[in-house]
């Protein structure tokens, strides 16, 4: 299973925001990588971000 970490994470509660950092720290660690979702980032940016190319 792939960590996923929820727009909950972002509700401004410093305990909320605390176990958020531990569950980045922790998923980076041991995956590499983590997935966040229902981030409500717009679809055209998203889309325009992986066109990029540095």
């Amino acid at each position: 299973m792939f960590p996923l970490l929820t727009r909950a994470f972002f509700s401004g509660d410093p305990v909320v925001a605390k176990q958020a950092s531990r569950f980045v720290g922790e998923a980076s660690k041991s995956h590499g990588f983590f997935i966040v979702v229902n981030h409500r980032v717009d679809a055209n940016l998203i889309s325009n971000a992986r066109c990029y190319k540095p």
